[in-house]
């Protein structure tokens, strides 16, 4: 898609785009879809940080605060690379990266500095408190037919895809497939009966916070660099994570970000669709291009989506 250069003095307070800072286009989309999630970006707006600084909590800070004053992001986007690549060392130079990888690291490591950093006074991270996503796993012994469970918190879930399918599948059927009982491959040594036996292990969701970070496994890193192509159709709006339960409205989620990848594992590129809570509006991002979408089909049903965002709709302003 070829999206208009818009000048600056066009730009919309968050929704500005990012410059691209050699071959980052990967960074670019994963700042967009967190951009898109109104609690966090409030949080980060509301920080009184000191110019000075330089730990991830202030350059990311920094950075949202240029975005939704409209302004040029090139020195806050600069600085946020450099802080995260310290963490993470393959984010430091300019080769191409996975958007999700570093989502993902961003996320944990602004966590990690927020447990230990005088410039919040919240007890908990805002991370946890928005991402936090409980699995349930319980595992059958064989011998005794005894099930155990134990809980996990896990900040997005990461969705296998069936390879060569021809028809879309529904993110509903994803999560069926996840949530599947299988046959475990080893051996497991039972607490109740005492013996070692072979067993079966099932993940189910627990409790689900108010934005869920999705994942489609496209790259098997199987030694091919083969991207699996398979066609999800994920809903835009009223979506129920637990699939086989009653569920009030008010534990629907709407659609709030897709990071788009195109091209192969060796040579891709990223871009976003998101929604800008001010306008209601959605937009694609590509690098320092943006533009506003009219069809709202052009959203769903792509080859090219990679990561979702989704938001509880009582958490959408």
């Amino acid at each position: 898609m070829i999206v208009p250069r818009l000048v600056e003095s066009q730009m919309k307070p968050g929704i500005c785009g990012l410059v691209n800072l050699g071959n980052t286009c990967y960074m670019n989309s994963a700042l967009q879809c967190l951009n898109s999630i109104s609690s966090l970006v409030n949080f980060f707006r509301n920080i009184n940080v000191k110019f000075n600084m330089n730990n991830l909590i202030s350059s990311y800070a920094k950075l949202v605060q240029t975005m939704w004053l409209g302004q040029n992001s090139h020195t806050a986007a600069h600085e946020l690379k450099r802080e995260i690549s310290k963490y993470a060392p393959q984010f430091y130079g300019y080769n191409q990266c996975d958007s999700f990888d570093f989502l993902i690291t961003l996320l944990d490591n602004l966590k990690d500095e927020m447990e230990k950093s005088t410039l919040t006074t919240s007890t908990s991270s805002i991370i946890e408190q928005l991402f936090n996503i409980e699995m349930i796993s319980q595992v059958t012994c064989h011998a005794c037919g005894v099930t155990g469970s134990g809980t996990e918190s896990m900040m997005f879930l990461s969705l296998p895809l069936p390879a060569n399918c021809d028809v879309p599948i529904t993110l509903s059927s994803l999560l069926d497939l996840f949530e599947k009982e299988e046959k475990l491959d080893g051996q497991i040594y039972c607490d109740s009966c005492r013996q070692i036996s072979t067993g079966n292990q099932k993940t189910t969701l627990g409790a689900l916070p108010p934005f869920i970070i999705v994942q489609f496994k496209r790259f098997p890193f199987n030694g091919t660099r083969n991207k699996v192509k398979t066609i999800i159709d994920y809903p835009l709006t009223d979506f129920h994570f637990y699939q086989h339960t009653q569920t009030a409205s008010e534990h629907a989620y709407d659609l709030v970000a897709v990071s788009m990848h195109s091209g192969s594992l060796a040579s891709g590129h990223y871009t976003a669709n998101v929604y800008h809570y001010p306008t209601k509006k959605w937009y694609h991002i590509n690098d320092t291009h943006y533009e506003c979408i009219e069809n709202l089909q052009e959203i769903r049903s792509s080859p090219n989506a990679y990561i979702l965002i989704y938001a509880k709709k009582t958490h959408i302003k």
